[in-house]
């Protein structure tokens, strides 16, 4: 859909988010009380993982960032009973005497 958010080639007719994460992964968060942090996004950025919010899921906010460093691919998950995130994303690390990616 036009969301008319960001100008690109000129125009803002497109369906452009203003936030520039890499593969984010994006909950709607139910139990929340703050209702202008009721979505909640992490994905990469120069290397690093990163977070924000949003209270319809078109405007963000980025939280205090980063999250860790590497930056890659990510989940972005909620335990439905107590509520905890869960962040489950690729770092590269020495195993066996090789480098590895791992979750």
């Amino acid at each position: 859909p036009n969301l008319g958010l960001v100008s690109y080639g000129g125009s803002t007719n497109n369906n452009i988010l203003p936030i520039t994460f890499h593969s984010p992964s994006v909950i709607y968060d139910e139990v929340e009380t703050d209702s202008s942090k009721r979505y909640k996004m992490a994905g990469s950025q120069s290397r690093t993982y990163r977070a924000a919010y949003s209270p319809d899921g078109l405007h963000w906010t980025q939280y205090a960032n980063p999250i860790t460093t590497g930056g890659a691919v990510c989940t972005l998950a909620q335990n439905p009973d107590s509520g905890e995130y869960l962040f489950f994303f690729k770092k590269t690390h020495k195993y066996l005497g090789k480098t590895r990616r791992l979750v």
